[in-house]
């Protein structure tokens, strides 16, 4: 049994750092100005980050590249970690129903186990998270201030070369 806590604790982080990382994206884009204006008002520290962000286009883009990178670095490292795995795990039990051969387990084992990660990752990992962002996107973009001015600095380097690359696909494409 010990076997599996580590790498269910791995996969369970995985996949609610990616939930964070889209909160944080879906809570910062549908915020109110004036809501936030208003919290800033009464002294929230998080909430003047959170508006100085919403009004300006540079910062924004900023701030959601951040939530863009968190998701796709952990959504690559459940995929990576997770189907593997989890596959591990299945094909011992497979292995047990004796007219299926080698490659036929490690192919039903990887097949089922994308499966799962996937349902994990696109119900937990992604619509659990957009859905309560959006209920309350003040209150969630607040409250996930911390991680994300952490995020920013920490990402600051591949963010700035990732949006300079992209406005330059974009400059070439025709657009200003």
């Amino acid at each position: 049994m010990n076997e599996f806590l580590l790498p269910i604790a791995i996969i369970v982080i995985l996949i609610l750092l990616n939930g964070v990382y889209v909160a944080a994206e879906f809570a910062v884009a549908a915020a109110q100005h004036t809501r936030m204006a208003q919290m800033a008002a009464s002294g929230s520290a998080a909430a003047q980050r959170i508006l100085n962000i919403l009004r300006s286009a540079p910062l924004i883009n900023r701030y959601i590249s951040t939530a863009q990178i968190g998701i796709t670095i952990a959504t690559l490292g459940l995929g990576m970690f997770g189907e593997g795995t989890i596959a591990h795990w299945l094909e011992a039990p497979l292995h047990q129903i004796s007219w299926i051969n080698e490659t036929i387990v490690h192919t039903v084992a990887v097949v089922l186990a994308v499966a799962i990660i996937t349902y994990l990752h696109v119900v937990v990992g992604e619509m659990v998270p957009k859905s309560l962002a959006l209920q309350a996107p003040e209150r969630s973009a607040i409250s996930l201030n911390s991680i994300m001015t952490i995020s920013e600095r920490v990402f600051l380097p591949m963010t700035n070369v990732l949006n300079w690359v992209g406005d330059m696909l974009l400059r070439l494409a025709g657009f200003p």
